[in-house]
């Protein structure tokens, strides 16, 4: 038997994506759109329910917004797998202090936003650890060195930027106007 739940409740629901994550409920006469990771917007539950039974909204969902509530997640039948629940602060001390058996099974359980974000923060912490750097590339298909060694060269050419100055004042076309013809202005009168 399914819990009995609240549909007014709020709960917070987070952008857990790299991009823009959105939806429209044309029933409930709602449009949301979440911009950029960790961007939070309380939803209720009811609005949560209709997006589960919208096509791709239950994906929507599991995958890339992030409802840190067990017991709603449970109601919508929704996956309850702890990395589910993981957010950026959990995705640091995992690539931090985490085991390397804590990252396999993250990498095997955790929903697509995720593993994006996890491949973003290895990147942007030049996560130090060879071994989980591998075991990321594999399993992600990507190269986290390079990713990592591209993003070292786009920050030395951005610091290697010189500040440009003008040495003169730009030349400036002067206009033509077209002749204008001569008319006859007749009054009535």
């Amino acid at each position: 038997m399914a819990k009995e739940m609240d549909l007014a409740r709020k709960v917070k629901v987070w952008n857990r994506a790299t991009g823009t994550v959105g939806y429209e409920l044309p029933d409930l006469r709602i449009s949301r759109v979440w911009v950029g990771t960790g961007n939070l917007q309380m939803v209720s539950v009811e609005e949560l329910e209709a997006l589960r039974y919208l096509p791709g909204g239950a994906n929507l969902m599991n995958k890339y917004l992030l409802v840190k509530d067990q017991d709603v997640c449970e109601f919508l039948g929704m996956n309850t797998d702890p990395e589910y629940f993981y957010d950026e602060n959990d995705i640091k001390v995992l690539l931090d202090s985490g085991t390397m058996d804590q990252l396999l099974d993250c990498l095997e359980f955790a929903p697509t936003g995720v593993l994006d974000l996890l491949k973003k923060t290895a990147v942007d912490t030049k996560l130090d650890s060879a071994e989980k750097r591998k075991a990321i590339s594999e399993h992600l298909k990507v190269n986290i060195d390079s990713m990592i060694k591209n993003n070292e060269d786009f920050e030395v050419d951005s610091a290697e930027t010189t500040v440009r100055q003008r040495r003169s004042t730009p030349i400036k076309a002067e206009e033509k106007v077209a002749p204008v013809s001569k008319y006859n202005v007749v009054k009535k009168g």
